[in-house]
């Protein structure tokens, strides 16, 4: 009985999870938020979407 409770909250929050990533994904970005990839110049954040280095 507590496998299944296990895997009922366990999916719960699975499910949970894939909403919110869907409907993260979905929300557009606010005004203003276009300009950051023209005028960033990096910083050691290497791992930032908008860093210089994944343009190459």
């Amino acid at each position: 009985m507590q496998a299944i409770g296990l895997v009922l909250v366990l999916g719960g929050l699975g499910s949970v999870y894939a909403l919110l990533y869907y409907l993260n994904k979905n929300t557009p970005k606010p005004e203003g938020c276009e300009e950051i990839e023209s005028s960033c110049s990096g910083c050691h954040i290497t791992s930032c979407g908008h860093h210089p280095s994944h343009n190459e």
